[in-house]
């Protein structure tokens, strides 16, 4: 079965929404390495995704920290968001 491009842009994002059945992670794993070999597209949509969602989930970190008391310095929201991530392992949603 053929696995097209949009198909894979399609899979990337909802990896990241829920997790992917067997036959779905492997289909993007033969997609990204045939696509690699041909134009190697794919793997960079799939590597720029990842980042969005890294800086879009450090924003919301930042959003919740000044959510829980407005008007903090700095140095206070730092000492809360690792006290946090540590004690959550990462997890502040």
């Amino acid at each position: 079965m053929k696995h097209s491009c949009r198909d894979f842009a399609r899979a990337v994002s909802e990896a990241y929404d829920r997790p992917l059945t067997f036959l779905e992670r492997t289909r993007l794993e033969l997609h990204t390495i045939l696509c690699r070999l041909i134009c190697g597209w794919c793997h960079r949509y799939a590597q720029q995704f990842k980042l969005l969602r890294r800086f879009a989930q450090r924003c919301q970190d930042e959003l919740w920290v000044e959510r829980l008391v407005p008007g903090l310095t700095p140095d206070a929201r730092t000492r809360i968001r690792k006290k946090v991530m540590e004690t959550t392992g990462g997890i502040t949603s």
